[in-house]
């Protein structure tokens, strides 16, 4: 949760200690006096690589929240800290893991001038002006009314709630779209645009950057003609099962498989070592990923672009990564995609009555220049807005 707020208050920081536990300020007095909390100790750095929080180790230093935001916090402990460690001694209540105010803040001047500053400090849940939520993925549970209502603190009267959806579909998380939880806001913004109140696309590209998109690096007479497709995906069970569909287009036509599903094929040498990826090192979590993952597409005529899940609105980087390749989309996901991507620059599943049909079209389309290069006529229209 981010907290945006109007002015920030003095520090008022008070140390105790509980059972070795460092509590700074005191809980649930009756005037209740915000600390900004600037004078915390350092942050307890986790293993961001693979998400893990030591709940243990975050749990020594606690900071003090006002009493509405007790129940959330007893939720966190109890659905997250406990489950993970199941001896761990339970946060005295008016106190949660520093760990959660130490994230970024920002401070800046709007165009009218006003100042904000933005930060996640839950010590001054009273006075922020603005609640702003965009990650919603744990509140999601199996019965109604499918998130978790424990996770969400009081909405306090003044306070204007905003919720931002992004980078992953309804698929997944499909209790966004309820009307419950969307009324839980005030503003809401995602996609698709007729769900919310302000539409914001997953993956947005910006006006900067649309120019790129009509250049070429890579023409059809420099593309490979012993293999026509390469994939790279991670997620090898997705609920649309296009892991499944690739496989089952693996027995009509070759195609070099990069990611961890169906697993064919490694990055290239020389483009290893363009980017100084050296020997037994991942390609993925390189500083140069996203060039190493163009460069590979853009050998190939067609690129796999198929989503984790059929979802309107739901379009990712996948598509946009193709077309910068210089490689045509072989595309599923969204059934309202032409809305995101020029005219005829696709080729979508979805129009074909089984794999068969599509790979014997992806045949024909490799094997002639004219028809391959219809596929990028938009390129000589630089209106397009489906970007």
């Amino acid at each position: 949760m981010t907290f945006i707020v109007s002015q920030v208050n003095d520090v008022y920081g008070i140390e105790t200690h509980l059972d070795n536990i460092k509590l700074l300020s005191s809980p649930f007095s009756s005037e209740y006096l915000p600390s900004s909390c600037e004078s915390l100790p350092p942050h307890i750095k986790t293993n961001t690589s693979s998400h893990v929080v030591s709940w243990k180790d975050i749990s020594q230093e606690l900071c003090p929240y006002p009493p509405e935001l007790n129940i959330f916090f007893q939720r966190i402990f109890e659905k997250f800290a406990r489950q993970s460690v199941p001896d761990l001694t339970e946060w005295p209540k008016g106190y949660a893991p520093c760990w959660f105010w130490h994230q970024d803040e920002w401070h800046g001047t709007c165009a009218d001038g006003t100042k904000y500053h933005i930060n996640t400090n839950y010590t001054q849940w009273r006075d922020v002006d603005i609640i702003y939520i965009d990650y919603p993925f744990f509140l999601k549970i199996d019965e109604p009314p499918y998130y978790d209502i424990k996770q969400i603190p009081q909405h306090k009267a003044g306070q204007v709630w905003w919720f931002r959806f992004a980078d992953e579909g309804l698929g997944y998380y499909w209790f966004v779209g309820l009307e419950s939880f969307l009324n839980l806001f005030d503003i809401t913004l995602g996609s698709p645009g007729d769900l919310f109140d302000i539409f914001q696309p997953a993956y947005g590209i910006h006006k900067d950057n649309i120019p790129k998109f009509y250049e070429t690096h890579v023409p059809f007479n420099e593309k490979r003609e012993d293999v026509f497709i390469s994939w790279m995906a991670g997620n090898c069970n997705p609920i649309n099962n296009r892991t499944d569909y690739v496989y089952e287009l693996m027995q009509h036509i070759t195609i070099h498989s990069y990611g961890n599903c169906h697993h064919n094929q490694e990055i290239p040498d020389n483009i290893r070592e363009k980017y100084g990826i050296k020997e037994g090192e991942s390609a993925y979590y390189s500083t140069h990923m996203y060039e190493v993952k163009i460069d590979t597409i853009s050998q190939y005529k067609f690129h796999i672009t198929f989503e984790n899940s059929n979802c309107k609105g739901y379009v990712t980087e996948k598509v946009y990564d193709s077309f910068l390749g210089d490689s045509i989309p072989i595309y599923m996901g969204a059934p309202d995609i032409d809305n995101y991507v020029p005219p005829h620059s696709i080729i979508k599943v979805s129009d074909f009555k089984n794999v068969e049909d599509l790979a014997k079209h992806i045949y024909m389309v490799a094997n002639n220049q004219t028809l391959y290069e219809s596929y990028f006529e938009w390129k000589k229209d630089m209106t397009h807005e489906n970007f």
